[in-house]
């Protein structure tokens, strides 16, 4: 009878030991569990939050930096998260293609201040390209006609899923004027 409690003793160790093993291996690691929670961020504050929250496991894998890279470039940005920017997040001008150097004036001093341009899609691109003796504002105003167009076309399809392309626009003009973007909805 002994026995059978030793046996059984020993079963339950060596499944929970297997158990374990299954779990470490199989546990999604913390660059794919950070990427998830950066994907559901939509702010300056929120993409701050998850690069503090994994700055100790993933600051120097160029990976997560790439993608907190890519994720701050897509959203309009003020002069005082560019400055605060620059107090927790790098870029790295020698690997990062679509750096621009800007100037922003903040009252006493002038610092340069590095930003990503958005990445555009073709038909934003070659709005730009055929257009190219227009002032930023008229160009401005272009993205936001265009961008306004494609809203009502959206909305009167019943198309939800697709504003993000008038967005798109929206988000260049606002990046051109450094204002916030107007949004489809």
């Amino acid at each position: 009878m002994i026995y059978k409690y030793k046996f059984l003793s020993f079963s339950l160790v060596c499944l929970l030991a297997l158990a374990f093993i299954v779990w470490r291996i199989s546990r999604p690691s913390a660059i794919k569990i950070a990427n998830e929670k950066l994907a559901q961020s939509k702010s300056y504050g929120e993409i701050k939050w998850v690069w503090q929250e994994y700055e100790n496991e993933l600051a120097e894998n160029e990976e997560w930096r790439s993608t907190i890279g890519q994720k701050l470039s897509r959203i309009n940005l003020t002069n005082q998260q560019k400055l605060d920017l620059q107090k927790w997040y790098v870029f790295e001008k020698e690997t990062d293609p679509n750096f621009v150097s800007q100037t922003v004036n903040t009252g006493k001093k002038q610092q340069t201040d590095s930003v990503r341009i958005p990445d555009t899609d073709d038909n934003i691109a070659s709005l730009s390209e055929s257009n190219k003796n227009l002032s930023i504002d008229q160009l401005a105003r272009l993205y936001n006609q265009q961008g306004d167009e494609k809203c009502e076309a959206f909305k009167a399809a019943n198309a939800p899923h697709l504003y993000h392309i008038a967005n798109e626009y929206y988000r260049y003009a606002a990046t051109l004027t450094n204002t916030n973007p107007k949004v489809c909805e």
